[in-house]
């Protein structure tokens, strides 16, 4: 059993989409709302989302770039922060956080779609050199 959950995790990671799919699918026919659905689907790829890039960076640029994914996450965080305390002039906190971890999600999306591309490309050029 700790094989098969290894494993399952280890797949989400790898393609990260398949657990929106897959959290996407089991929302929507439990509850029947779409807009829950696609909310529960983000907010947990957003995690393999974050797991798959950093083995991405790790695996195109070596380990030594990966504390600049982290002060990228922080700097999004703060100037989210910054924009939330002006509109609202009080910090609601759970709403901020919903709201930097779906920001995340979108920024993640197209990184991994970044970094899918160039290591495909870089991969391709090396071999054919």
């Amino acid at each position: 059993m700790t094989q098969f959950i290894a494993t399952l995790l280890a797949i989400f990671i790898v393609i990260p989409f398949l657990s929106y799919l897959l959290v996407f699918t089991s929302v929507k026919f439990i509850s029947g709302n779409h807009k829950r659905a696609v909310k529960s689907a983000i907010d947990s790829t957003t995690f393999f989302l974050f797991v798959c890039i950093q083995f991405m960076i790790a695996e195109i640029w070596g380990g030594a770039f990966i504390w600049f994914f982290y002060i990228f996450i922080l700097i999004v965080a703060i100037l989210a922060s910054l924009y939330h305390w002006r509109k609202k002039e009080e910090i609601q906190y759970g709403q901020l956080f919903k709201g930097v971890w779906r920001i995340h999600f979108f920024v993640f999306f197209v990184m991994y779609i970044t970094f899918m591309v160039y290591g495909m490309t870089s991969s391709v050029i090396g071999a054919m050199s």
